[in-house]
């Protein structure tokens, strides 16, 4: 019986024919295994091929990483890839493998937290589909959303020195929304003063202090480049990132402001248009007890008087039209004097006040003309 371990099929020492030959003993479709692996070999040379004798049979174990992008650069994923002797009749078992310096992002959309693969194509999995697609399908969702970030490395002199020097410690390397990678929230143009200013200075010192370190720290990750960029894009896109979400709360809290004076007014202004409607209520209430007090004196007056011919009459068409055009002109400016005196006290707005003036102005001109007319006709 075969031991439970793990045999490199390529390395030096084991024949090149060995996959054929172990594919034909154990694997029922051989040739379309030996096909998928081979071709999936040749398009992602990162991965290396072996056989796994376990409980569960002889697998073949294709580890290694494969590429994807992020912020216009190319990464590396560890990634293992599991073919039990069913394959293709059921699909392969693909995952992430995390490091002591890589971890699996949180609540990734197709990485699950033991780092399986979970994507619609593997889930479809029918005996036409093919292992190179299928990292095809995993390489385009690592795109939209990478399933890794680096954890921070406590070392003296190292990354983290020169962060803590410029603005903090690094932060993880978190999966973008689809489509939006490495982008940032954009910036209204009212905050381009000490926001800027203080942006570009941290920018500044960052770019400085990594730039002066730069031989020590790849030295520290080991001359991994592909890490030490990840970080280096950390800190540049950290500082911006935090800018623009504080920058979006204070233009919230200035819209809301903003929205809350609005609403003052209008409430003022309702109170002032209620006082005004109250205040010429009261005056037609006034007027219509003058009126009838008014005429109920002629009534007395004229129920006292026995003989008709005591009723006050004009002389003349004249003395008619003179009497009623200095009755109408004195009623103009007392009406003026009101609406003055309403004005100062601001129950009116300086449209209506200047519209009011208009008409009554008018009928006090008419009336005055009236006047002229009636005291220069004999």
């Amino acid at each position: 019986m075969a031991s439970r371990r793990a045999t490199n099929m390529y390395a030096p020492g084991t024949p090149k024919l060995q996959l054929g030959d172990v594919l034909k003993r154990n694997f029922k479709n051989a040739l379309i295994v030996e096909a998928d692996v081979r071709n999936t070999l040749g398009k992602y040379n990162g991965l290396t091929p072996s056989l796994h004798y376990g409980g569960a049979g002889i697998l073949i174990n294709l580890r290694g990483t494969i590429p994807f992008h992020f912020q216009n650069a190319v990464y590396n994923c560890p990634i293992l890839i599991a073919l039990n002797t069913e394959y293709p009749l059921s699909p392969p078992y693909i995952t992430v493998q995390p490091t002591e310096q890589i971890k699996i992002v949180q609540k990734h959309p197709c990485v699950l937290k033991n780092g399986e693969v979970v994507i619609r194509y593997i889930k479809e999995w029918n005996p036409r589909s093919t292992l190179v697609e299928a990292l095809r399908r995993v390489q385009e969702d690592f795109n939209r959303a990478p399933p890794i970030y680096a954890i921070e490395v406590r070392r003296s002199g190292t990354l983290s020195d020169a962060i803590s020097q410029g603005a903090g410690a690094a932060v993880p390397l978190r999966h973008a929304a689809s489509g939006n990678e490495g982008s940032v929230m954009h910036r209204s143009t009212s905050d381009d003063g000490s926001l800027e200013s203080e942006l570009e200075s941290i920018r500044s010192k960052i770019t400085a202090n990594v730039r002066d370190m730069r031989a020590q720290l790849i030295k520290e990750y080991q001359y991994d480049v592909g890490k030490y960029d990840i970080h280096r894009l950390i800190m540049l896109d950290w500082v911006p990132t935090c800018v623009n979400i504080a920058t979006y709360i204070k233009e919230q809290y200035a819209e809301r402001e903003k929205l809350n004076k609005a609403r003052a007014d209008c409430d003022q202004q309702l109170q002032t248009l209620e006082g005004i409607d109250d205040y010429f209520t009261q005056v037609i209430t006034a007027l219509n007890e003058m009126q009838t007090s008014a005429g109920e004196a002629e009534t007395t007056e004229s129920g006292d008087k026995v003989e008709p011919e005591y009723n006050l009459e004009y002389e003349s068409k004249r003395d008619e039209t003179l009497c009623r055009a200095v009755a109408s002109e004195a009623a103009a400016n007392e009406m003026l004097e009101l609406l003055q005196a309403t004005y100062k006290r601001k129950q009116i707005s300086t449209k209506k006040y200047i519209q009011y003036v208009r008409v009554i102005s008018n009928e006090k001109f008419r009336a005055m003309h009236s006047r002229k007319l009636a005291e220069s006709t004999q």
